[in-house]
């Protein structure tokens, strides 16, 4: 009896672990489809010399990259109200700010997964990034994740 209590304690866990992603999932899903086209994010950074034009970003694209930044800009915002309030408050910050990091981690990987399932070619390039006018690029400033996984064995 106890083994079985145990077996749907564990099965009960795990429905909410799942239930509880799922909503997490769809407020990121709807984060990403309330934003509007005039409030998109443009990388800021210019396009340089040494990098190599792979395309542009797609609608979805723009959209994540923009709730990439914004997570991360609420993530500054927090530390910097952290760096002058009390410590009581600052626990309170902590929390919040753990859990936006978190979320901003997620993001990012997404992002970057995305781009690399929407362009075969960055799999294993060695430096990825967006530059102005939402242009993905690539360049050899550092050694690729496939040289990087290789080096692991030697």
């Amino acid at each position: 009896m106890v083994v079985a209590t145990d077996m749907l304690s564990g099965v009960v866990k795990t429905s909410l672990i799942i239930k509880r992603r799922k909503m997490f999932i769809d407020l990121i899903k709807m984060d990403l489809d309330s934003l509007k086209e005039e409030e998109l994010f443009e990388p800021n950074v210019p396009l340089q010399s040494y990098d190599t034009l792979v395309g542009d970003m797609t609608l979805e694209h723009k959209r994540l990259f923009t709730l990439m930044t914004l997570t991360l800009k609420q993530c500054e915002e927090i530390k910097l109200k952290a760096r002058f309030s009390g410590n009581e408050f600052q626990k309170s910050l902590y929390e919040e700010f753990s859990l936006l990091n978190s979320k901003y981690d997620l993001l990012s990987s997404m992002f970057w997964f995305e781009l690399k399932l929407s362009y075969k070619d960055l799999i294993n390039k060695p430096s990825i990034g967006v530059r102005e006018g939402y242009k993905i690029v690539w360049n050899s400033s550092s050694p690729s994740p496939l040289d990087i996984f290789k080096g692991m064995f030697e």
